[in-house]
């Protein structure tokens, strides 16, 4: 048998295994949610949709505002404002706050649920020592449950962070096409304002003819009337290219006046376009963020229905329990006179061993406890058919997003083709044409061989094939952004897809 002494210690390790459990369990539960890795996921999922890439998220206002004005001092090209965009759009940073959401999400799936604690303490009537009963309970439904919530988290962040990419991409390549078009608005203001000359040199001319007697004043008026509807159309032109900066600079979040902001880089030259659109579906149905949202959402369906599987039985707690008897009044020796009487009878000062006064009447129970919810009534079947028919849903959904990809991507690539074989039209052969028609019919004028009016009619068709020319490069510009967005990678790669399909995809099975 054990000595009082042994069983004492005995005690204490006892007790300084429970204090440890307890310390660890503790040490455990602090969570710490960190998103900075998913951010940087974030920015490298962008990086491989489109380029170039930007910067994550800021907390120092003052450094994005240096960062923005010394690129505006040195003048924006497509690229720059494309970076400037994902560094001051404050748009942005809600894609990023959602990912920090899914995070906080995530580590709080992992995060066992806290111990229940109940007391009691009844007194007697009559006085005494009270009834004491202590319970500790912990519901034990996380040990199976817990890997399950993780799953479904994992594929919640997961879906956050395509989805804050697929933004963030969105939002850039948005303003890549909105770049396109206020070049070409302050192309087309220019050319209106060139137009304007050309239209001086035909009133010049008709002017001259009727001065020397060749010429009439219908002539006359009939070049003044195209030198003023060339103005009309300049300043028309110059509003438009106004209103395309503004819309440049709510894309890049500035407040600042448009008319402040240089545009350093002009319609991009059209590029031979020979790819095969089966190619580029191919790196669409593997790379777009969409379908890979789409992915996720299902993988949350599929861990959602597992854990209502698991939910059968809602409540399991294991603990244990304590209860202490009443005692009333004088039905108990005090503690101190048993440790006086021990230690008379030791010889020696000992304390009394706890629980061994004379206590009459007076019990204590210590003993585990197990209570759990009984699936008689309600055996979780509703909650279980409508996570599968979610997973259906998703999946469906997928589904049909695949089939529309594949629409989508046969579209973009049909327009850019015939977009650039159109702005290479324009430019090799009808524009010089039109040149060249423009000063054979005016030196046919001034020499009194060509009609005034097929001057006129070669005149209208230079100025307005000048004006479709680049109206005609910008929608081939345009159309190559619509591409990137379509097929989900950059233009390089697009140009040459040769990029194999991802390992995530593959085991998505076979595409339609």
């Amino acid at each position: 048998m054990l000595t009082q002494r042994s069983r004492r210690a005995h005690g204490v390790r006892q007790t300084g295994l429970i204090v440890a459990a307890a310390l660890v369990l503790a040490w455990s539960g602090c969570a710490k949610v960190d998103p900075r890795p998913d951010f940087e996921q974030v920015n490298q999922r962008v990086g491989e949709a489109i380029e170039p890439v930007g910067e994550g998220p800021a907390d120092d206002a003052e450094s994005v505002r240096k960062r923005a004005e010394e690129m505006l001092a040195a003048g924006l090209t497509a690229d720059d404002a494309m970076r400037l965009c994902l560094l001051n759009n404050p748009e942005l940073d809600a894609a990023y706050a959602r990912v920090g959401i899914a995070r906080a999400d995530l580590v709080q799936s992992g995060l066992f649920a806290n111990p229940m604690l109940a007391t009691s303490l009844r007194l007697p009537d009559e006085g005494g020592l009270a009834n004491a009963m202590l319970d500790v309970a912990q519901n034990i439904t996380d040990l199976w449950q817990l890997p399950v919530r993780r799953r479904s988290s994992q594929a919640a962040l997961d879906r956050e962070i395509l989805s804050a990419a697929r933004q963030i991409a969105a939002v850039a390549l948005d303003t890549q096409r909105t770049y396109f078009q206020a070049v070409a608005a302050e192309r087309l203001r220019d050319i209106s304002l060139e137009n304007l000359a050309i239209a001086q040199r035909l009133l010049d001319a008709a002017v001259a003819r009727q001065e020397a007697g060749a010429g009439s004043a219908v002539e006359v008026n009939l070049a003044r009337s195209e030198v003023l509807a060339m103005e009309l159309e300049s300043r028309n032109a110059g509003l438009e290219a106004f209103d395309a900066r503004r819309e440049l600079a709510m894309k890049l979040g500035l407040t600042r006046s448009p008319t402040e902001v240089t545009l350093t880089e002009g319609l991009p030259d059209p590029v031979n376009f020979d790819v095969e659109v089966e190619a580029l579906i191919e790196l669409a149905l593997d790379h777009r963020l969409d379908l890979l949202v789409a992915d996720r959402e299902v993988s949350m369906a599929l861990a959602d229905m597992d854990l209502e599987r698991l939910r059968v039985f809602p409540s399991v707690e294991l603990g244990i329990s304590f209860e202490r008897e009443a005692r009333e009044r004088g039905q108990d020796t005090s503690y101190l006179k048993e440790s006086a009487k021990a230690s008379l009878e030791a010889q020696e000062f000992t304390l009394a061993p706890w629980g061994k006064s004379r206590r009459q009447g007076e019990m204590t129970v210590l003993g585990p406890t197990l209570s759990l919810e009984l699936p008689l009534f309600d055996q979780n079947q509703a909650q279980i058919a409508r996570a599968y028919y979610a997973w259906r849903e998703a999946a469906g959904q997928r589904e049909a997003m695949r089939r529309q990809a594949v629409q989508e991507v046969r579209g973009a690539h049909e327009r850019a083709r015939v977009a650039l074989t159109n702005a290479r039209f324009y430019h090799d052969q009808l524009l010089p044409l039109r040149e060249q028609n423009l000063e054979l019919s005016r030196d046919g004028y001034r020499a009194g061989k060509t009609p005034f009016f097929d001057v006129l009619d070669a005149q209208r068709n230079l100025l307005r094939a000048r004006g479709d020319a680049v109206e005609a490069q910008r929608d081939a510009a345009q159309e190559l952004t619509e591409l990137q967005r379509a097929a989900g990678r950059p233009l390089r790669e697009l140009l040459s897809p040769t990029t194999p399909a991802s390992a995530e995809t593959q085991t998505q099975g076979s595409k339609p």
